[in-house]
């Protein structure tokens, strides 16, 4: 019997159409593909009934803004991304909300009525005429205006956050951002120019999808555990890289050396306008045996995991299968989805479970596991293990900053030294957090044949066949089960 090789995920090369967004993005890009490819999914989810929340954590200068604002210009910056930063509620309002009667008719911004405009309008009419015109205008305005409220409809937007959102504007936002209601009323407090206070409604309506480039903000912490979380890629190799890059764009030009990315942005009009929006995913069921790891927010990035093949999927919807039902198109997730959505899962799985930044996992993977002792390990062997393997030596401060980070979670634990009370030392107490061990996703990657196999996708199409029939709803297809099998294992 031959012996079974067993892949790592270094040596899965992705597939389909993510590997041009990789391409082109190398022109702007080094070192980044997980990155780039959550970033795409988050993309492509504003179209669905399933938007992601990214956020991107780890210290400043690591190119969380700059990979976040290159890869939308390679996807396409339409009018529906739109980067809000700083902007306060009355900006959102007047930027971004639709002003409409009672009856949900836009009405445009009315301006009050105006004595002076009365008089232009009608020449000949006497003082009191005016007056009552001018009168019966302000009754029927203030009406109007007290019935109407601003819409701002979030559906099918992305939300950019290069900089913490203003407090006061992330508030109104976060039930639609954490995804608890589609549509929320608020009254404002607004002052008019003759400089008294009038009171307006505004309703928010749709779940967008969000990227955050900043999430040290206490407030934001809450979210972020309900997000997909990566940290750009720290290693000595990409600064090499990106050093190198920047000579080079110095040297020949940006034009030059830009790629194009014309087809990009026209895969993504066709997916915008033409592509089914709902994705099926045979083989879930049996990818789902391999989770190792069943926190509580398994639950949450399980789903945020199947999104990641749903959209990767809806990238490469021109070759996979489609199925009707009750004459609606889904369309079907194949293989090579799961194994390239599982390539880049692998990257920012703990992050994404965790919700800290890959800093500070990288404190715990390089410098505490190794120098614990029966688990257990001090500030000094840090500090001094960090000056051997980080290109940057810690301070006592930074991994201060660490601990708290690592101890939030429940990855190590503090206490006085007994040998020393007014020094802490610090013990592990768990090994990480992974959904998938190193081995189980080896086996996926190299095994696939027995996972997703002809007898599973009957069996699929079975149940699907019984649910359709017992909801007496009707079950098409374009294609024969061998089709299928070869389009989708």
């Amino acid at each position: 019997m031959s012996e079974i090789k067993f892949f790592s995920k270094e040596e899965i090369e992705p597939t389909g159409f993510i590997n041009e967004i990789l391409e082109v993005a190398k022109s702007f890009i080094k070192k980044d593909e997980s990155a780039i490819a959550a970033l795409t999914y988050t993309y492509l989810s504003r179209w669905t009934k399933e938007p992601l929340n990214l956020f991107l954590k780890g210290e400043s200068s690591i190119g969380k803004s700059y990979v976040t604002i290159n890869t939308i210009n390679i996807l396409g910056k339409d009018k529906d991304v739109w980067n809000l930063g700083g902007l306060t509620p009355k900006a959102l309002i007047r930027g971004h909300g639709t002003l409409k009667d009672e009856n949900g008719i836009e009405i445009g911004n009315i301006e009050r009525p105006s004595r002076n405009k009365i008089k232009l309008e009608h020449p000949e009419a006497s003082k009191q005429d005016i007056e009552e015109m001018y009168n019966a205008a302000v009754n029927a305005w203030n009406e109007l205006i007290q019935n109407s409220y601003y819409e701002i409809n979030l559906e099918g937007k992305l939300l950019v956050f290069l900089e913490p959102p203003n407090l006061e504007t992330f508030q109104i936002l976060r039930p639609i951002l954490s995804h608890d209601t589609e549509r929320i009323s608020y009254r404002f407090p607004e002052k008019t120019k003759s400089g008294s206070i009038r009171t307006i409604n505004v309703v928010l309506k749709g779940f967008p999808a969000t990227i955050f480039c900043t999430s040290e903000e206490e407030y934001l912490k809450d979210l972020s555990t309900r997000s997909l979380t990566l940290t750009p890629e720290l290693s000595v190799e990409k600064v090499k890289e990106s050093v190198n890059l920047i000579s080079k764009l110095s040297a020949y030009s940006e034009k030059l050396l830009s790629a194009d990315t014309t087809k990009i942005k026209t895969q993504m009009d066709k997916i915008k306008v033409k592509a089914p929006k709902d994705v099926l995913t045979p083989f879930s069921e049996q990818v789902e045996k391999y989770i190792e790891y069943w926190g509580k927010r398994v639950m949450r990035d399980w789903k945020h995991l199947l999104t990641m093949v749903k959209m990767n999927a809806l990238l490469n919807f021109e070759s996979r299968p489609k199925i009707y039902i009750d004459n609606q198109p889904y369309l079907l997730a194949s293989a090579s989805d799961y194994i390239t959505v599982l390539k880049f899962w692998s990257e920012i799985e703990e992050t994404t479970i965790t919700g800290i930044s890959g800093s500070a996992l990288e404190v715990f993977e390089k410098l505490i596991k190794p120098t614990a002792v029966d688990g257990i390990t001090n500030y000094t062997k840090l500090t001094e293990k960090s000056k051997e393997v980080m290109s940057e030596p810690l301070t006592s401060s930074t991994l201060r900053f660490y601990i708290k980070a690592l101890k939030d979670v429940g990855l190590i634990e503090t206490f006085q030294d007994p040998e020393n009370p007014r020094k802490k030392v610090i013990k592990v107490i768990s090994e990480g957090r992974t959904m998938f061990g190193n081995e189980a996703l080896k086996y996926i990657y190299s095994q696939n044949q027995h996972i997703f196999t002809g007898e599973n996708l009957k069996q699929w199409l079975k149940t699907l066949y019984s649910m359709c029939w017992k909801k007496r709803v009707s079950l098409k297809a374009d294609f024969s089960f061998e089709n299928l099998l070869k389009k989708l294992t």
